[in-house]
C-alpha cells in the first residue's frame, strides 16, 4: 500500500512542535515545578505525603498519574488558596498565548509551504528550527513578495510580540 502522505504536512507539524517545544518547554517546567511546591506543601498542611490534590472537582497529579490516587484527596488548603487560583490564572493565560501563536503559526503555514518565507516572517532567533527542517520544505523560491510579508508582519505584530516576549523571558528566565 502507498503511503499517500504529504511529507510536508508532517514536517510543518514538525516544525509547529520545535518552536512549541523552543518557546515553551521552560513555562511548562517553571509549572510543574509550581504545582510540586504547592502540593507537597499542601500535604505537609494535612500532615500526610500525598503527591496529589483536588480543586473544583479537577485532580492535580504530580506522581504516577497511573498509579491509584489516595481517597480522600487531599482538597486545597485554606492557606494555599489563594497561590493556587494565582498558579491556574497563570496557566491559563499561558495556554491562550500557546494558542494565539499556534494558530499565527499556523496562518503561515496555510498561505506558504516555503521555509525562505517561514524565515522572512518568524523572528530571527526561530531560523535555527526551520533551517532543521527546511530538508522537508519546500526550498524553491518565496511565494510572498517583500510587500505582502510586511503586510503580513504589521497585521500579526501582536503574535511576533508574543513570540517574541515569551523568547526573551526564557533567557531571563531560564529555568
Amino acid at each position: 500500500m502507498k503511503n499517500n502522505i504529504d511529507p510536508r504536512h508532517s514536517a510543518r507539524g514538525e516544525l509547529l512542535a520545535m518552536i512549541d517545544e523552543h518557546l515553551y518547554a521552560n513555562s511548562r517546567l517553571r509549572f510543574f515545578e509550581m504545582l510540586s511546591d504547592i502540593i507537597f506543601r499542601n500535604s505537609r498542611l494535612y500532615g500526610n505525603t500525598q503527591q496529589c490534590l483536588s480543586y473544583k472537582e479537577e485532580f492535580y497529579i504530580i506522581g504516577d498519574k497511573n498509579k491509584r490516587q489516595p481517597r480522600p484527596m487531599n482538597v486545597v488548603h485554606g492557606n494555599l488558596r489563594a497561590e493556587f487560583k494565582e498558579y491556574l490564572d497563570e496557566v491559563k493565560a499561558l495556554e491562550l498565548e500557546k494558542a494565539l501563536v499556534r494558530g499565527f503559526i499556523q496562518k503561515i503555514m496555510f498561505i506558504t509551504n516555503k521555509d525562505s518565507d517561514y524565515a522572512r516572517i518568524l523572528p530571527v532567533s526561530l531560523h535555527g528550527l526551520i533551517s532543521k527542517i527546511a530538508l522537508y520544505l519546500d526550498t524553491e523560491e518565496s511565494v510572498l513578495s517583500k510587500a505582502d510579508i510586511e503586510l503580513f508582519q504589521v497585521e500579526n505584530k501582536k503574535y511576533i510580540g508574543l513570540m517574541k516576549t515569551r523568547m526573551a523571558y526564557n533567557l531571563i528566565d531560564p529555568s
